[in-house]
């Protein structure tokens, strides 16, 4: 296994996916029996890479059930982790908080497997990418934090390595940084070498640029991204985006010598412009804004949540918890701003972070939650 299960390469036809699949699910059951359960699984979760990049996260999450499944039963670590991490993407788009904690946990429970060689660097890398996502960098391994630092057990893993310290570096605000990362990967083998690499790499060159003000650069890394996804359905890779795809989406909407019309429609794009769809661009958008929602929201369930809720010590800062007790004690947002000489801004911006540590979705969820784990008794004592 490498960095991504279709190993489709970046200029492959339009049905190479299909072809790919087709041949591993003839191929894999020989192998599997061949060689004592080597391989198994890998055929259903190159089919859930497959979905889920196309967006359909429900069949999916299916077929990552049944990779697990089988490749539980066959010894083969790599196919098992890669399927939670399937399961945890998937997760943060339904913004089911309760599973990625579980997801981590599993995730976790295969560093104590010894025979499974690279079990460190992919937990190193997953955690990595979930936390770029999220926003929340500090429980990343200093090695994908760094510009100097590179884990050399294995290069088949060195695209994912790419992307994910690409990722952390543009959730650091360190665009330059990313985009160097990105454009320095000229190897042979890189990330631009597989269909599904090159267009997360472009995607998020065109996040970077964006972020440092060059919207025609972002726009046209946006036109690319959607050349090289749209004849294949691949959809997630713009969502995941978040809320700088619903920007990106914006400027095209409201630009017309950019957005051009509709495929079918009488309208011509502009020299060298891509003719967008508009309705695939207004539903890219809220569905990116919604993704945006629910992975802030996932940020304080992550690596370490599980061990925060055994110990029942969440990490709330002095203002949370002054906050968390006025909230339990049934104060509105305006007594609590006056009470605490702050601004009602401020107050909703710590209600925010409070739900999101203790995984609430409301105010009398976050205090139940709060009596549950004793964190209200504390802040009485």
């Amino acid at each position: 296994m490498s960095s991504y299960v279709c190993q489709v390469g970046s200029l492959a036809k339009r049905d190479a996916f299909e072809d790919y699949l087709q041949a591993y699910a003839q191929a894999a059951p020989l192998i599997a029996k061949i060689g004592e359960g080597h391989l198994a699984g890998l055929d259903a979760l190159g089919r859930c890479e497959y979905f889920y990049f196309k967006g359909d996260l429900l069949t999916a999450e299916n077929f990552a059930r049944q990779a697990i499944l089988q490749a539980r039963g066959s010894r083969q670590y790599e196919t098992e982790n890669r399927g939670l991490f399937f399961l945890l993407r998937i997760a943060i788009h339904a913004g089911n908080f309760p599973w990625i904690e579980e997801l981590f946990r599993q995730l976790k429970a295969q560093l104590d497997i010894g025979d499974y060689q690279n079990r460190y660097v992919l937990y190193d890398i997953e955690c990595a990418w979930f936390c770029a996502q999220t926003g929340d960098l500090a429980p990343v391994a200093y090695w994908l934090r760094s510009n100097s630092e590179a884990y050399e057990m294995n290069d088949m893993y060195r695209p994912l390595e790419i992307l994910v310290r690409a990722k952390c570096f543009y959730a650091e605000k360190r665009y330059r940084a990313a985009l160097s990362v990105l454009e320095n990967d000229g190897s042979r083998n890189g990330l631009g070498s597989f269909l599904l690499g090159r267009l997360e790499k472009t995607l998020l060159e065109a996040g970077c640029r964006l972020r440092l003000g060059d919207h025609r650069a972002a726009l046209e890394k946006l036109g690319e991204a959607r050349e090289i996804g749209g004849g294949y359905g691949l959809d997630t890779p713009f969502v995941e985006l978040g809320e700088d795809m619903r920007f990106l989406a914006s400027l095209v909407l409201n630009d017309a010598r950019v957005a051009g019309s509709a495929p079918g429609s009488a309208g011509e794009p502009g020299p060298g412009k891509i003719l967008w769809d508009s309705e695939w661009l207004e539903s890219v958008r809220k569905r990116a804004a919604a993704y945006g929602k629910m992975a802030a929201g996932a940020a304080a369930h992550g690596p370490a949540a599980a061990d925060f809720r055994k110990s029942g010590e969440i990490p709330l800062r002095r203002q949370e918890k002054a906050v968390l007790s006025a909230l339990s004690q049934g104060l509105t947002r305006e007594e609590i701003a006056r009470r605490e000489r702050l601004s009602l801004s401020a107050v909703k911006e710590l209600i925010k972070s409070i739900y999101q540590k203790l995984g609430a979705v409301n105010r009398a969820d976050a205090v139940r939650i709060a009596f549950t784990l004793g964190i209200l008794k504390k802040v009485r004592h």
